[in-house]
């Protein structure tokens, strides 16, 4: 159904104004592809990250907007904003230019939860002061730490939405948005866990339409390995199924995200211990890239330690640009 993949590498590659100078497809390799195909490279743009509604976060910070509208101003047609005066008229945004993929990447963790209780014309009781602890945790958030006992939120909501029936509705939607050679619509959702208040999130992209049937979340697995695991077994190990994983805010993970161990610049494997070749292997089919920078700040350099990572003394200056927070040194690992 899609054929972005070679967007998402191509990018990692590099960019460039000029147009493609390979010649197009002709005959029948060109059966099924776009009509102004090329096989060389081609810039497209597009979001990678992006939360409606469904998001426990993006709700209680007012982002009303749902999968199908995110969609829709991906494609360049207005989004409401939020106002709350009845008698004036709620404005909009709209981009320049629109975009050529995008794929709404909800929150595993309390998938549909808040949205759902809280968005309808009843609201359920526990919705005002949870919302306002949300609210008023919002430089935690931004931190990438969480105050908020997940167990302690579930039990005060009267119902809590299936997780994996929302993952579906999602999907639908995403299948509908999709716009053949024109605009490309990709699945996904975040991998949101916390370790030691290290932020260590990952968005979950699919290529295709064969997903598997749960988005796995902090509920299910803490271990960046173990979701390594669950993703292969329920979707590399598929026909039809590929995916890749996007590490992001790794400036929010305290060192932890791609912690080094044993010689210089060998990273580490599961518990700690030296990464092993099939695990290379596997992490390398899975984190094929990096998200550089968003609003909690950039995670393309560290100031601080001195050197720029390959052993020259000098630091680059604009290492100094949005940091969010220094590197973290307390904890054995």
């Amino acid at each position: 159904m899609k054929r972005l993949w070679f967007v998402l590498l191509g990018l990692m590659v590099g960019c460039s104004t000029q147009e493609s100078t390979s010649d197009p497809c002709v005959g029948s390799e060109c059966e099924g592809l776009c009509e102004d195909f090329h096989p060389g490279l081609r810039v497209l743009w597009g979001d990678l990250h992006v939360h409606t509604r469904i998001s426990f976060d993006a709700y209680f910070f007012s982002s009303l907007n749902g999968p199908e509208e995110a969609y829709r101003f991906a494609k360049g047609q207005p989004a409401g904003i939020v106002c709350d005066d009845p008698d004036t008229e709620c404005g909009t945004l709209q981009l320049d230019r629109p975009l050529d993929f995008t794929a709404v990447t909800e929150h595993a963790e309390f998938l549909g939860a808040f949205s759902t209780a809280c968005g309808g014309d009843m609201p359920d009781l526990a919705c005002g002061p949870v919302g306002a602890l949300i609210r008023d945790s919002v430089d935690d958030f931004i931190q990438g730490d969480n105050p908020i006992d997940a167990e302690l939120i579930e039990s005060l909501f009267s119902s809590i939405p299936d997780p994996d029936t929302v993952w579906e509705d999602v999907q639908a939607v995403t299948e509908a948005q999709n716009d053949p050679c024109a605009f490309t619509t990709l699945h996904a959702y975040e991998y949101s866990p916390l370790i030691n208040g290290s932020s260590m999130h990952r968005n979950v992209v699919f290529l295709g339409d064969v997903l598997p049937r749960h988005a796995i979340s902090l509920f299910d697995t803490e271990s960046e390995w173990e979701l390594f695991d669950s993703l292969e077994a329920e979707c590399g190990n598929i026909e039809g199924c590929d995916y890749l994983t996007i590490p992001h805010n790794s400036n929010l993970a305290d060192g932890r995200m791609f912690l080094p161990i044993g010689t210089p610049f060998a990273f580490a494997g599961r518990d700690n211990q030296p990464l092993t070749p099939e695990d290379a292997a596997l992490r390398a089919k899975s984190d094929r890239m990096v998200e550089i920078i968003q609003l909690k700040g950039q995670s393309e350099c560290m100031a601080g330690f001195g050197f720029d990572g390959l052993g020259s003394d000098e630091m680059d200056a604009a290492c100094y640009f949005e940091q969010n927070k220094p590197i973290c040194t307390g904890a054995a690992d």
